[in-house]
Parts: C-alpha cells; structure tokens; sequence
C-alpha cells in the first residue's frame, strides 16, 4: 500500500486511502496531499487516526471538513473548537476574474500580510 499511495493516478490514491487494510500511518502521510477525493477518503477510512482526523477537519474542502467531524464523532472524540474559515469566499459568482490578469491570488486570499 505504501508504494501505491504515491501512484501518479488520483483514483488509486483513492483506493488505497479507503482500503480498510492501509496502515494508519500510510493515511497520516496521504493526509498532506492536496487531492480533496483523496482526504475524504481518508476520513472516512476506520483505521484513521484521531490526530490525523483532527489535521483534515482544518482542511480548506468543507466536504473534507465534514466527514473528519463525523469521524472524530464515531470514534468519541470532540470536534475542534475553530474550523478553517478561509477569509474571503473561496467560491463567487464570477469565476473568470480568476482567469483576468489583474488578478492577484496572494491579495485575494489575504496572504500578503
């Protein structure tokens, strides 16, 4: 499973993050990849760890979120107290703004600061 959990296809990163059979500490590692398929697998794997469900209910997918949330519950531990909450809507009406060249990502999400 480890070898596969670095596969350059995105669905057997998912397969492997919710095969019942992959180590916790392979879900650790695969946590900190950026595919939100990939994390939402992890979350709802039963092997999961409890630190590793509380890293993914920081995540900046909501869906993400969510299902690290009703792991942490299944497995009888508290949510955290402050999810992620990105400072600006990551969603918006206008998505080819993106695409203008005026367009500045680091102002936009407040990361000049």
């Amino acid at each position: 499973m480890n070898v596969l959990a670095d596969d350059g296809w995105t669905q057997t990163r998912i397969n492997v993050a919710g095969n019942p059979n992959t180590s916790t500490e392979t879900l650790d590692y695969m946590s900190d990849q950026w595919s939100p398929h990939v994390k939402r697998a992890i979350a709802t794997n039963s092997n999961t760890s409890v630190e590793t469900l509380k890293k993914l209910s920081h995540d900046s997918d909501k869906s993400v979120r969510q299902l690290a949330y009703s792991g942490l519950k299944q497995k009888g531990e508290k949510p955290i107290d402050k999810p992620f909450k990105p400072a600006k809507p990551v969603e918006d009406d206008n998505p080819g703004k993106y695409m203008s060249a005026d367009f500045d990502p680091m102002e936009y999400f407040g990361l000049n600061d």
